[in-house]
């Protein structure tokens, strides 16, 4: 299994999240401990959402709308 060890930029929680999921690089992260979302840091953003749920279509990510 591949994973990546993150820190919430908000909180600095650590994070334990798919390496494939993190390659992604523009799909949000939602921190445990504290709710908040962030894009990995770092993240080459050389793997699509598709190859990573191994999906033969395209596949739109939904995200919550920001609380105001």
């Amino acid at each position: 299994m591949y994973i990546k060890d993150v820190r919430c930029p908000r909180c600095g929680a650590r994070c334990v999240v798919d390496g494939a999921l993190w390659e992604v690089g523009t799909v949000r992260l939602r921190c445990p401990s504290c709710g908040h979302y962030f894009l990995p840091s770092g993240s080459p953003q050389s793997t699509t959402v598709q190859s990573v749920a191994n999906a033969s279509v395209d596949i739109e990510v939904w995200e919550p709308e920001e609380a105001t």
